[in-house]
């Protein structure tokens, strides 16, 4: 009689470790624990966000660029091809590289050409990173490329 109340008492003690037992006060799934941090601003706080003051948000800024094309002979180019594009850059010469890199073709930002009087102005809207442009105008007989700073909101080069 002993070996059936121990195997009662066995088996009573398994289940309730295996979570037999049925409780109301423990909940049958358990909530995630959820953290919710407020970033406080003030100079105090090393997570602060210190963003200095003038700073821009804006993703882009509004250049206007100005060209004049002038001929061999100083002649104003009239109604010449105008492209201008994000600079390209030149492939990582890396010599362990065992695939070689290849350059990223410019990006063209616009197209457009002179007036009869061999100048060229628009107003552009170009990303925030860029600071340089590349101008490359379809002239003969001239140093018809070139890279311009962004250092101003206003460019101006004259290609002769």
């Amino acid at each position: 009689m002993k070996v059936p109340l121990i195997l009662c008492v066995l088996c009573i003690l398994l289940l309730t470790a295996c979570g037999g037992s049925s409780t109301k006060d423990s909940p049958s799934v358990q909530e995630p624990n959820t953290v919710t941090t407020d970033v406080v601003t003030s100079d105090n706080n090393p997570d602060a966000l210190n963003v200095p003051d003038g700073f821009d948000y804006k993703m882009h800024r509004d250049i206007t660029v100005r060209l004049q094309v002038l001929d061999h002979n100083q002649n104003p180019g009239r109604y010449i091809g105008v492209q201008i594009f994000e600079p390209s850059h030149a492939p990582n010469k890396n010599p362990r590289a065992k695939i070689p890199a290849v350059a990223k073709l410019p990006k063209l930002i616009l197209r457009g050409q002179t007036n009869q009087t061999g100048y060229f102005e628009q107003q552009l809207r170009i990303p925030g990173h860029l600071q340089q442009l590349e101008v490359q105008v379809s002239q003969l007989g001239i140093i018809n490329q070139a890279v311009l700073d962004l250092s101003s909101h206003d460019l101006f080069h004259e290609f002769k």
